[in-house]
């Protein structure tokens, strides 16, 4: 009896026969080495968003490669609407500084662009998406983390989150990443975390956490590395945010806001900077 793939095949000749039938294109995007080896970077980080258009629908993601704060990230560029859309992003929002060289991943060829020229622009097909790998002479730090990149202790699928008391994901269009996480707190274990806070030296930071809506009584404690967390009455926020200092190490961190004793507010995302 022969095995049975997953596309349906029973023998290895019927899978090399069924992939000898696809389009040319669509077998050198298959053995594209340049997408396989990012599929494979050992770091085996998953991409986050760091621009999300509402006006256009697009997004851009992006993700370290071969190193945690280096200088060589995947950036890719998609766009689920029905129409090509220009997407434009600033190097400086990729973290990205210098002398950067692009390479396309699916057309091949590098370009060579300087932070002097601001911007990167690219159209990108109906339902489509576009992959560069971009390696520069500086790394510049992260400003901001959106709530949708956060890790959720109690996030289960098995139940109702309002049932069960857990957090998840849902999507939001006025947010910055289009996503906010709901339904915080009640209990220590139903928490947010930034466990990939990345500083290139250790100091004071100035945090700012924006909150895409609360109660009156809703509470939240941020605490950083494990130390003592700093409680805050959303009723004391100003157009949503929260502001607050923390001292945080050179290298990887996590920032978590929890709170025992009351709901939380819902959270679209963190902006850090030392101070």
């Amino acid at each position: 009896m022969g095995i049975v793939a997953r596309n349906g095949c029973r023998r290895t000749g019927d899978c090399q026969s069924w992939l000898g039938k696809l389009k040319p294109h669509t077998q050198e995007l298959l053995k594209n080495r340049d997408l396989i080896a990012i599929d494979q970077d050992p770091l085996g980080l998953q991409a986050h968003v760091v621009k999300y258009d509402k006006e256009n629908g697009t997004y851009v993601l992006a993700k370290d490669l071969l190193e945690r704060g280096g200088l060589t990230r995947a950036v890719a560029f998609y766009n689920p609407t029905d129409k090509p859309r220009t997407v434009q992003i600033g190097f400086v929002d990729l973290e990205l500084g210098g002398t950067i060289q692009v390479k396309d991943l699916y057309e091949g060829g590098s370009q060579f662009f300087t932070l002097n020229s601001s911007l990167f622009t690219i159209t990108v097909p109906a339902h489509g998406c576009r992959i560069f790998r971009m390696t520069a002479t500086e790394r510049l730090p992260r400003t901001r983390y959106e709530a949708e990149t956060a890790y959720l202790t109690s996030y289960q699928e098995l139940s109702t989150p309002h049932a069960v008391g857990s957090a998840y994901y849902a999507e939001d269009t006025q947010c910055s990443g289009g996503m906010k996480v709901v339904n915080l707190g009640g209990h220590a274990d139903n928490d947010l975390q930034w466990r990939d806070v990345f500083c290139q030296e250790d100091g004071s930071y100035t945090i700012t956490i924006h909150c895409a809506s609360f109660s009156n009584k809703a509470a939240l404690i941020v605490a950083a590395n494990g130390g003592a967390g700093q409680v805050f009455k959303t009723d004391n926020a100003k157009d949503g945010d929260i502001h607050l200092t923390l001292s945080l190490k050179k290298g990887l961190n996590t920032i978590r806001l929890y709170c025992d004793y009351s709901t939380m507010p819902d959270i679209d995302y963190m902006t850090i900077n030392m101070q």
